[in-house]
């Protein structure tokens, strides 16, 4: 009866317990990934100046120091505009690096015990596997 209790508690761990904790894991570096980046507030600012960098417009009309004024303004937008890009690519990059690797984990958690049970069914089958990718990816 004591090891029946065991081979349950074993199952319940490894099938209910820990994919629960990778998934909570998971999920907390997804949200680390989107607040490290700072996305919100990068969408949310997307076309403000770069570091607030602003030219202020001149008293009167002189309409050679508006158009320069405004050339610069909207210098600082397109620059501001392009760097906040880059790191909304970034993230996403990141996001997608995070999403796979944790499905990746979680995947390889669940299927531990075939991987053991394919090494004690046939131990050739596994070694021929690790061959093949020493051969190909070394």
């Amino acid at each position: 009866m004591a090891r029946l209790n065991i081979f349950r508690k074993l199952i319940e761990f490894h099938f209910f317990d820990v994919p629960k904790k990778i998934i909570y894991v998971w999920k907390n570096y997804l949200w680390f990934s989107l607040y490290f980046f700072s996305l919100k507030n990068i969408i949310l600012t997307f076309f403000s100046p770069w570091k607030r960098i602003v030219w202020a417009y001149p008293r009167g009309f002189n309409l050679g120091a508006i158009i320069e004024v405004l050339i610069g303004n909207l210098f600082s937008r397109i620059l501001g505009a392009i760097v906040r890009s880059v790191f909304v690519v970034f993230a996403l990059v990141s996001e997608l690096v995070l999403l796979f690797l944790g499905a990746f984990l979680l995947f390889s958690w669940l299927f531990l015990p075939l991987f053991w049970f394919f090494l004690l069914l046939k131990p050739s089958i596994v070694f021929s596997f690790f061959s093949f990718l020493k051969e190909y990816f070394y």
